[in-house]
């Protein structure tokens, strides 16, 4: 997937989109009747996450994942 910023051949008109694929940004056009084109391209990655449970640590709403409630308990004790 790629996050591409395109530009009006005409006019002012600009836009970010997501696409597939380069072709697809290329295929559409503004408002005005004119094409867009491509002004600058960034490459998308999703890059899958692990989940952590979460608990609140102190009145503050500040939360944190239980491992490092765990470490810093250890430190403490040492």
């Amino acid at each position: 997937m790629f996050e591409v910023l395109i530009g009006c051949s005409s006019c002012e008109d600009e836009l970010e989109v997501v696409v597939v694929s380069l072709e697809e940004a290329e295929q559409l056009g503004c408002e005005c009747g004119a094409g867009y084109v491509v002004m600058a391209v960034a490459e998308l990655e999703f890059v899958p996450g692990s989940r952590t449970r979460l608990r609140a640590v102190d009145g503050a709403g500040i939360a944190e994942p239980r491992s490092a409630e765990k470490a810093r308990s250890l430190r403490r004790a040492a």
